[in-house]
């Protein structure tokens, strides 16, 4: 595979329709080729997608879900997320433990096992990243690591404005 980049079909007819910076264009890349990895580790892990996508918001949200906050970011019914919920439990990935601040409230949390068995089927890929950081200069990567950090918190105040207006 040749590590010279050309847009794709699909970027190319998004181009038509915006007049985003180039750089923004390569984190959109960024992000379909992370869709592409959520797929393969889904399948390295032996789980459904719903179930990786259900594993990922319970390791990346800020605040622990229950099932009804996890079936409202997945899109489903809370009947399926109960499903859902029960299928990761059984496998290992989930626990559910009562919230000390609302005893009536479950919580999901990722087990300890199954985010260092994500992690470790990440160990490559983070090697990888590594390899292309050290490549660059040390005020080049205090330049990319703002960008994403900022990219991150403008991504994560999308979601959270996506959320809030389902709440309504």
């Amino acid at each position: 595979m040749s590590d010279a980049w050309t847009p794709d079909p699909s970027e190319l007819a998004e181009r038509e329709l915006t007049d985003a910076d180039e750089v923004s264009w390569a984190f959109r890349e960024a992000n379909r080729s992370a869709s592409e990895l959520d797929a393969a580790l889904a399948r390295r892990l032996g789980l459904k997608h719903t179930d990786y996508e259900a594993m990922g918001h319970l390791m990346s949200t800020r605040e622990p879900l229950g099932p009804n906050g996890l079936a409202q970011r997945l899109g489903i019914t809370a009947a399926s997320a109960t499903e859902l919920v029960d299928r990761l439990e059984s496998a290992g990935h989930v626990s559910r433990e009562r919230s000390t601040t609302d005893r009536r409230r479950v919580e999901l949390h990722a087990t300890p096992e199954s985010v260092g068995r994500i992690i470790a089927e990440l160990q490559p890929l983070f090697a990888g990243f590594d390899r292309i950081a050290q490549g660059l200069s040390e005020s080049d990567r205090a330049v990319v690591t703002e960008y994403l950090r900022a990219v991150s918190r403008e991504t994560r105040r999308f979601v959270d404005d996506d959320l809030n207006r389902a709440d309504e």
